[in-house]
């Protein structure tokens, strides 16, 4: 769960709170707010930001509601090394209170934080607040959440995220799958060019493979797709090729023709995939 600043007004408790991997106790017990000026404050650039600016009608939107009813929720900053701000949460009601020519925006600064709880909150807050996510946002939130929830001890992180934003573990786990695709091919992701499941199984295979089949499906055309049979056979090809001397001795390959190495290894993947074998 991300903070919940909801009934906040200038000066309250907290009424939620990061994974207890993450959250660390503000200096006291009340969670202050304070007008920062609003030319002192930078995006946040600690690591990928992987969610999506508001469009421009809805900044617009979000501006007008801001001049109505205030500013119902305060962003959440933590101050740098040369004094200015850096958002952790609220890049897009930061953008609106600019456009309304505002001098100063309400925030918590949160300076006890380290950097990977930090990037941690970024996450979090997102996920809580945004309700509709792209497979490409969800996948590479997920994939930064898992990275910090290992630096700060989680021993099975996939179902701390799965509990915390109301997945199976199974979904968690092929989200993060598709986040070792190659941009161009989690972009055709995104757009559903090439369906999630296709692309889990694509993940599984090197880079070198992924961007010849992004190059190809581009050469094609916008409506060129590769489906499931298709990318469980990229996927055999390039494992045949990678399997080396040892490999070949290691699984009792040796000897095989290439007919028989082709069948030995399509009963594995499809007994992978039956098995839906965890990603981590």
């Amino acid at each position: 769960m991300a903070f919940d600043f909801t009934n906040i007004k200038a000066k309250g408790k907290l009424n939620g709170g990061l994974s207890s991997f993450s959250s660390l106790p503000a200096e006291d017990d009340t969670i202050k707010i304070t007008p920062i000026p609003i030319d002192m404050i930078d995006p946040y650039t600690e690591s990928l930001h992987p969610f999506k600016s508001y469009t421009v009608d809805k900044i617009d939107e979000l501006a007008e509601s801001i001049k109505v009813n205030g500013l119902l929720q305060p962003i959440i900053v933590s101050r740098k090394s040369d004094g200015r701000y850096m958002i952790i949460a609220g890049h897009n009601r930061f953008r609106a209170c600019q456009k309304n020519n505002m001098d100063t925006i309400d925030a918590v600064v949160r300076n006890e934080l380290t950097a990977t709880q930090r990037k941690l909150m970024m996450v979090d807050t997102n996920l809580e607040q945004r309700h509709k996510l792209t497979a490409k946002e969800r996948a590479l939130a997920y994939k930064i959440k898992q990275d910090c929830l290992k630096e700060l001890g989680a021993t099975n992180p996939t179902a701390v995220i799965a509990k915390e934003n109301g997945e199976s573990r199974k979904s968690v786990q092929r989200y993060i799958a598709i986040s070792r695709l190659t941009p161009e091919l989690l972009d055709m992701v995104d757009t559903d060019r090439i369906k999630l499941s296709v692309g889990v199984t694509v993940s599984a295979v090197d880079t070198e493979t992924q961007n010849s089949l992004s190059e190809y499906l581009i050469s094609e055309g916008e409506k060129a797709t590769v489906d499931e049979k298709q990318a469980k056979e990229i996927q055999l090809e390039a494992t045949i090729v990678k399997l080396n001397t040892s490999t070949f001795e290691k699984y009792g390959l040796k000897g095989k023709t290439a007919s028989e190495i082709s069948d030995i290894l399509e009963k594995a993947l499809q007994n992978y995939f039956e098995n839906e074998q965890e990603i981590e």
